[in-house]
């Protein structure tokens, strides 16, 4: 009965009334361990699962109707382990999954929605790397993965891996987040920017860091925020550091944080969920659970452009949303005919008119915004972004309608 209940909520574009929804393996997840999530260009669900010591694991994904699992034996080996440690979606909605534990199965795994492209780094960059701990797409489309033995590209064909020898401290790199008003920003035993080439800045505790070793980073154009493994949690405004230490957060745990749409910071910790709500960031307030601690730790925190917050932890996955939580991308017909955005595609601007107020939101297909206004008549100039697929989000009577957008210079 539950379970039913559960499926009707789902299969409607929004879930009147549910706020916060967790999935476990009872409602068809591979495993409860949920390692990271992402949402692609149709609406789909993408969850890696996987534990280091059993070594069991897979990929989840939920396309509004039926969750579908796929593990290493299903998928005639290509997908390289059945830890996934990231997931991201390029342009052309292709999944990748960076995968590896201790000592083995270091590797990217490609799925295009048919088949599976399995990338042996070890072959393709003539170095050992056991393990890939994150992936991220710059606006180029040029893929960037984070080893344990080094920074790696794959551009047009060709894979490059860049160390110590490029300006970084270690050939150990944590984790990644690429913005396009600032660049590339590594996590390693330092903190680094990298210009595609070498590092151009590079900041420690000298600087104003909590501590050198970062776990995670979430950069957006007005702040970069950076967790610190046993430490705390470092903002940077790009002029100052303000840091907070585990007295804040009662705990000694700090796996992920990431910047919302909003610019708030939220923050995952061994003692829950924290946000850090707006500039200048002075301090964090509990966010999940509201009441008491958890033992449930959270290794990635997602915002899909419906403005759902995925918190993927080893009890499952827990999806929350402010209004109601919406699981499609599909236009809605009876609202969409009341905006117009001409041209489209366009290659110099384009104009959006509406009936009604409404907000606007412009979004790249890695989630990030690049445009926010409200009115009736607006005009969209992408200036110096590339050619490309954008996501539009409008917010009209309570309600989010999302447009595909194509920019040809």
């Amino acid at each position: 009965m539950r379970m039913k209940i559960l499926m009707l909520l789902l299969l409607s574009l929004v879930a009147i009334g549910e706020e916060w929804m967790t999935f476990t393996e009872d409602d068809g997840l591979a495993s409860n361990i949920c390692r990271c999530v992402a949402v692609d260009h149709d609406g789909v669900v993408w969850v890696g699962h996987g534990d280091p010591f059993s070594g069991m694991g897979g990929v989840s994904s939920w396309d509004g109707e039926v969750w579908t699992t796929y593990y290493s034996w299903t998928t005639g080996s290509a997908l390289r382990s059945n830890i996934i440690n990231d997931i991201e979606v390029d342009d052309d909605n292709n999944k990748w999954f960076a995968t590896g534990t201790i000592g083995f199965d270091g590797g990217l795994t490609k799925f295009d929605g048919e088949n599976w492209s399995s990338y042996n780094l070890d072959t393709l960059v003539g170095r050992y790397i056991p393990w890939v701990n994150e992936i991220v797409f710059d606006n180029n489309g040029v893929l960037w993965a984070a080893t344990n033995y080094g920074l790696v590209s794959f551009e047009e064909g060709t894979w490059t891996v860049y160390d110590t020898s490029d300006g970084l401290r270690s050939d150990i790199v944590y984790c990644l987040s690429y913005s396009q008003y600032r660049g590339l920003w590594i996590g390693s035993r330092e903190l680094f920017l990298f210009n595609g080439h070498t590092v151009d800045e590079r900041y420690s505790t000298s600087d104003g860091l909590l501590f050198n070793n970062v776990s995670d980073i979430a950069a957006a154009y007005n702040c970069l925020a950076c967790a610190h493994f046993y430490k705390g949690v470092t903002v940077f405004d790009y002029f100052d550091f303000t840091s907070f230490d585990t007295t804040v957060f009662h705990s000694t745990t700090f796996p992920s944080v990431e910047i919302l749409s909003s610019d708030e910071i939220i923050l995952s910790t061994g003692a829950g969920i924290f946000i850090n709500r707006t500039p200048p960031y002075s301090s964090f307030e509990r966010f999940y659970p509201s009441i008491g601690y958890t033992s449930e730790i959270c290794w990635d925190i997602y915002e899909d452009l419906h403005n759902n917050i995925y918190l993927s932890q080893n009890e499952g996955l827990v999806v929350f949303s402010e209004d109601s939580i919406i699981w499609s991308i599909e236009e809605k017909n009876e609202v969409e005919q009341e905006i117009t955005v001409s041209p489209n595609p366009f290659n110099n601007r384009c104009n959006i008119l509406s009936d009604v107020l409404l907000e606007i939101e412009i979004f790249d297909l890695s989630g990030k915004k690049q445009f926010h206004s409200m009115g009736r008549q607006i005009t969209w100039d992408p200036e110096n972004l590339p050619s490309g697929i954008y996501l539009a989000k409008f917010k009209q009577n309570n309600e989010n309608i999302v447009k595909k957008i194509t920019y040809i210079k």
